[in-house]
């Protein structure tokens, strides 16, 4: 490693390197969480995700990975939901990738446990 890398005692890495490769090697519990420490502990790194147009390089295994959900343990599949909800928080992404833009729902009428006492609209 040449004196150039080091900068104070922190390794510079290349994220597009880092990108491909982990979008390349998501197969098991050890490469999902390399990717969800990553960004989940790393702004930049995350930053970096969202703004990529092939989001499909992660997204895909991602989603593949979850479709053979009974072959994988609960803390993977814990991990790759996260990893998904991170990643759909932005609504850019969001209506990029899935096809249709997200809004927020009101339903008036849930009478559900989180109404807190408000009646339904008949």
């Amino acid at each position: 490693m040449n004196p150039e890398e080091i900068d104070k005692g922190v390794i510079r890495v290349p994220y597009n390197a880092l990108f491909n490769t982990i979008g390349s090697c998501l197969v098991d519990d050890r490469s999902t969480l390399m990717l969800y420490s990553l960004i989940h502990g790393n702004a930049y790194f995350l930053e970096y995700v969202l703004v990529r147009t092939d989001l499909d390089t992660l997204l895909m295994p991602l989603l593949e990975m979850l479709y053979n959900a009974p072959k994988r343990t609960a803390n993977q599949i814990y991990m790759l939901l996260i990893i998904l909800l991170i990643l759909s928080q932005v609504r850019a992404l969001a209506s990029a990738h899935l096809g249709f833009p997200l809004s927020v729902v009101r339903l008036s009428s849930y009478t559900g446990p989180c109404s807190r006492g408000r009646k339904a609209s008949t």
